[in-house]
Parts: C-alpha cells; sequence; structure tokens
C-alpha cells in the first residue's frame, strides 16, 4: 500500500498551483475586474455564474453553489478522489509526489481504518457461514455482487470485535461498532446481521447498514452518526456508481440497500439509496451535481407514496433549469428488488422510460388529493400548488411550471415578482459558529499571519461556544505556520467536518476601508472572548461564594477577576 503523501508537499503544491490556468485549461474564461469568470462547468446555464479569484485562489459558483480551492475543482471536475487529484495536479506541474514511509505501530487507528479492518472481518465471517451465503442466494445475489459491494456477515456473538487487529475497546466504540452500556460493559452492536459496508466517494468504509436475517426487530440496523458519518447527506452505493461511469447521465434513487445490490445484480448500476431516512436536500443537492437527472423510484405501498411526495418537496429549492427530475411509483406490494426479479431488468428499464416527470407527478398527486375539477376544485388546486411552486430557483422550469398551473385551473397565475438583489457588504458564513468566532476565523483564513502576535489562548479552551475547538485549532496551526495562504490553512481541516465552514470563510470581503486593521481586530476580538470567560468564570465563584467559604486560591483568583485592568 502507499504511503501517506506528506503534508508539507500539500502544502507545497497548493502554493505552487495557480487556480486560474488550472481551471482555464479546461474551462474557458474571461476575466471581469480582479476575478475570471465562466459559464459553470457543474451545471447547465446561459449567464456565467462561476467566478475564479485569483487572489484567494478560490472558485465560487453563484448558480448551483459549487465552491472550492485548486484541489477540490480537480476533484469536482475530473471525478477523482483527493490522493488522485494531487497526483493529477502535481503532474501538471512536473512535481513528483512524495510518500511517508509507514507509521509506528503503535499509533491508535483512525475510524476509517477500524472500519476498514471490520469490513475485511465481516467479508471473511460471510465465507465462513452457509447460512448467511444461502440467504443472499435466495435473494438473488451472486457471489461477484455481494464481493463488488463488500458485503459480509456479523457474527452473532456478543464480543466477537474485541479480536480485531489493532483496535482497543475505545477506538471500536468511536467507530460506532461496540456500544457501551451503563453499567460500563460493551457489546457488539450488529450480531447475527448481513453487513453492507456504506463508502464515501473515496471509496473509505465509513459506517455499515445491518439487515437481520431472520424474523425480527429493527430488520435494518445502521451505523450512529460520527466524524467520519453523517446520515443526512450520505448515498449508499454512489461509490460503485462512480467507479462504472464518472460521469453518469441519470442517478435512480431507491429506499433501501437491498434494492441497490440487487438492481446492479440484474444490469443497472445507477441505483443509490438514502440511509433509513427520508430524502434531504443534501442528497438531492449532492446527486444532482453527479447526474443531471434523478429518477426517484419507491416502492409500490402508502410509505413508498409518501416518501416520493415528501422527496419532490425537498427537491422544490434545489431544482433548477436544465435538470430533470421523474418519479416511479411501483405497483402496490413492489419494490425494485422484487419487480426487476419478477419482470426483468429490460422491462425495468421501460418502467422507468415512461415515469412521468416531476410536472406530471406533482400536479396528479394535489388533484387525486382534492378529487374534482369544479371551479372551488381548481381554486383549492392553485391554492395548494401556489405554495410549493414558489419555491423553486427563478428560471425557465418555475415559468413552465406556473404555466402548467394556470393551464389546469383555466386561469393566468403568474410568479411573484422576486423581491431585487442587493448586494451584501458582508458574507456571513459558518452557521452553528458563534459569531466573535466566525469573525476572527474569517480574519485568520483571510490572512494566517495574523496570529503570530496572539498570547497564550489555553484559557478558552473552558469557553464553551459553539466552534472553540475549530478556531484554537486554527490558531494553533496558524502560529506555528505564519507564511502559510488561507488556501493551506484550509487544506489541513480536508477531512475535518470544519472544512465546509473553512470554504465558505474564503467568501468573505475585508472592509474596502484603507484603515482597516485586520491585526487589530483580531486582537480585540480574542480580547472579547478572554473578557467574556473571566465575566463568566467570575460569577461561577460568586456563586460559589454563596454557598461555601472559598479556598484561599479561589480568593485570589475572584480578586484578579473582578479588578479592572489597567489601561
Amino acid at each position: 500500500m502507499k504511503g501517506r503523501i506528506p503534508r508539507q508537499f500539500i502544502d507545497d503544491l497548493i502554493n505552487k498551483a495557480d487556480i486560474v490556468p488550472i481551471i482555464e485549461a479546461r474551462v474557458p474564461l474571461k476575466r471581469r475586474g480582479k476575478e475570471y469568470v465562466a459559464c459553470c462547468p457543474f451545471h447547465t446555464e446561459n449567464t456565467p455564474s462561476f467566478s475564479v479569484s485569483p487572489a484567494k485562489q478560490f472558485y465560487h459558483c453563484f448558480g448551483c453553489g459549487a465552491h472550492g480551492t485548486v484541489i477540490d475543482f480537480m476533484m469536482q471536475f475530473e471525478r477523482l478522489e483527493f490522493p488522485d487529484a494531487v497526483e493529477s495536479l502535481a503532474a501538471e506541474l512536473s512535481m513528483a509526489v512524495p510518500r511517508e514511509e509507514s507509521e509506528s505501530v503503535n499509533r491508535k487507528p483512525t475510524p476509517y481504518e477500524v472500519l476498514h479492518t471490520a469490513a475485511r472481518f465481516y467479508r471473511q465471517c460471510l465465507r465462513d457461514n452457509p447460512r448467511a451465503i444461502e440467504y443472499l442466494k435466495s435473494r438473488g445475489i451472486s457471489g461477484r455482487t455481494a464481493a463488488a459491494f463488500g458485503i459480509g456477515y456479523a457474527p452473532a456473538g456478543w464480543h466477537t470485535l474485541r479480536k480485531l487487529a489493532g483496535a482497543g475497546e475505545r477506538e471500536l466504540i468511536d467507530a460506532g461498532l461496540v456500544i457501551r452500556r451503563d453499567d460500563g460493559q460493551t457489546y457488539d452492536r450488529f450480531r447475527d446481521r448481513i453487513m453492507f459496508p456504506i463508502r464515501d466517494r473515496r471509496g473509505r468504509v465509513i459506517a455499515f447498514g445491518g439487515r437481520i436475517l431472520d424474523q425480527g426487530e429493527p430488520k435494518y440496523l445502521n451505523s450512529p452518526e460520527s466524524t467520519a458519518f453523517d446520515k443526512g447527506s450520505t448515498l449508499y452505493g454512489l461509490y460503485d456508481v462512480l467507479q462504472a461511469d464518472p460521469r453518469p447521465s441519470s442517478l435512480l434513487l431507491v429506499e433501501g440497500y437491498m434494492d441497490v445490490v440487487a438492481l446492479a445484480q440484474h444490469g443497472v448500476g445507477n441505483a443509490v439509496a438514502a440511509l433509513g431516512t427520508a430524502t434531504t436536500q443534501a442528497h438531492l443537492v449532492q446527486a444532482l451535481r453527479i447526474a443531471p437527472e434523478i429518477v426517484f423510484c419507491y416502492d409500490g405501498d402508502d410509505a413508498g407514496r409518501e416518501a416520493a411526495w415528501r422527496a419532490a418537496g425537498s427537491l422544490m429549492s434545489v431544482f433548477r433549469d436544465g435538470l430533470e427530475a421523474r418519479f416511479l411509483i411501483l405497483p402496490q406490494g413492489e419494490d425494485p428488488d422484487s419487480i426487476i426479479r419478477m419482470e426483468g431488468a429490460e422491462a425495468f428499464r421501460q418502467r422507468i422510460e415512461t415515469a412521468p416527470p416531476l410536472s406530471t407527478f406533482l400536479f396528479d398527486r394535489l388533484s387525486q388529493e382534492i378529487g374534482g375539477d369544479s371551479v372551488s376544485d381548481r381554486a383549492r388546486l392553485a391554492e395548494r400548488a401556489t405554495p410549493m411552486l414558489r419555491r423553486l430557483p427563478n428560471g425557465v422550469f418555475k415559468r413552465l411550471m406556473y404555466e402548467q398551473l394556470s393551464h389546469r385551473v383555466g386561469i393566468t397565475i403568474t410568479p411573484d415578482r422576486p423581491a431585487p438583489l442587493r448586494r451584501k457588504e458582508g458574507f456571513v458564513a459558518g452557521k452553528g459558529i458563534a459569531p466573535a468566532l466566525r469573525k476572527a476565523l474569517r480574519l485568520l483564513v483571510r490572512n494566517p499571519s495574523i496570529a503570530r502576535e496572539l498570547p497564550d489562548l489555553g484559557e478558552l479552551e473552558t469557553l464553551e461556544l459553539d466552534g472553540m475547538r475549530l478556531f484554537l485549532k486554527v490558531v494553533e496551526f496558524a502560529k506555528v505556520n505564519p507564511h502559510s495562504s488561507g488556501i493551506s490553512l484550509i487544506e489541513r481541516f480536508r477531512d475535518s467536518q470544519n472544512y465546509q465552514h473553512l470554504l465558505d470563510f474564503v467568501k468573505w470581503q475585508a472592509p474596502s476601508d484603507p484603515a482597516f486593521d485586520a491585526d487589530a481586530e483580531l486582537r480585540d476580538t480574542v480580547e472579547h472572548l478572554r473578557q467574556r470567560r473571566r465575566e463568566i468564570r467570575a460569577s461561577e465563584l460568586i456563586r460559589e461564594a454563596k454557598q461555601r467559604t472559598l479556598s484561599d486560591a479561589e480568593k485570589r483568583e475572584l480578586s484578579e477577576l473582578v479588578t479592572p485592568t489597567a489601561g
């Protein structure tokens, strides 16, 4: 196995790479002021909304929201995983990619490594368990298909993972494989289940889904969310789809693991599934960036029809011109697994081809619920449909949807005139991060060198603010690497759940006032945080003093906290 790419090399690569010629070699750019623009390569548009900033070494599409560094662009445009994107970019710059030697055997494994080892263990257990193999055969799954999806089997024992090489109890718990009871005892989360490894776009195992072999509840059990696994934005089977076709023309969105696997078994290899949860906007945005068409395929029961309707609602605010969505509702009592085994792949593909588009699905569903065609019924249709149509992004599709509604109700209905767009003076990023920390982070991302003169911030570790741990890590990096660029700083957090927050901070524009002093702004913000920490600690000690006698050390601390500082 190749060693890791050294972090210093990635920093050097980013600092040497100029994002403009890298993108311009793939997308025609036109200069507009200090930036470059083009029609976005990630969605269909006629007016350029894709912007490249040489100053920030950053790209952003105001249409679909795609944005990131030069490495993000290589990954998204070329459909590459991170190491491959680094290799490709380095080759363009005639830089040889070094590899680190294997790390010490005493290093604790990461959750990804633990999950990878568990997946290998489960695959071996499947090979050794005739009952589990027979179950897969009864579902029509061949050994080749099971191997392609990495399917395994979790033994029935309560402590089978204790012998997992290199993983201790803490690592197994962090990976979601082991549960600790209130009495401190632990046991395996997955027992006597067919195991479906859930892989991210890089092919790393990030979680598992387990299906029980016999009767019992729950039928399907998923890993808990973790630093590696976000259920609301992960699509099962996406890695396999992209391995077969990096630029699929369509994605088939189904409900379960077995649906994805069964469809692939019969040659329908573009199916993905949400993981035991409703289809979210995060799922849809991800899918529509990969393929211009989604076909929603749901089970032929009440739950399936309701899931399709909820998906249509989620789709409205992320749908845009140039995309297509269709809804395939199967016959009563059938699911993709059963219908393709019964009818065959060709008949199933024919069902996909004839599935109604979003417009037909939406208006037919509302008309069926209303149940009539009187004047009052048509008024109710307009009343029910209009709020949904308002959520569509402005464009040709939205206007055509209003035309269809007008045809159905017999009068002309037009979209409300959109409010005029106003240029914002600043960009607010990092939703979920405390405002003071947002301010500090956007300053640091813009120029890490301003952290050099900051005092030790260890005292702020006790200040419970959303984003504090991220802020302290960013300051620590910036102090050690004062000459690094903001993009280099962000790259250090690529595998962190905070990477997207830091990317968003790049969009922020500093005030154009020549008197603006970023160093002073950061010092003031840090001093505000330190003062807030002192006030909270003083309040704690004052409350304690009402309950008991403070120690001498606590009295001195309280005196220092409430004494005004000089200046």
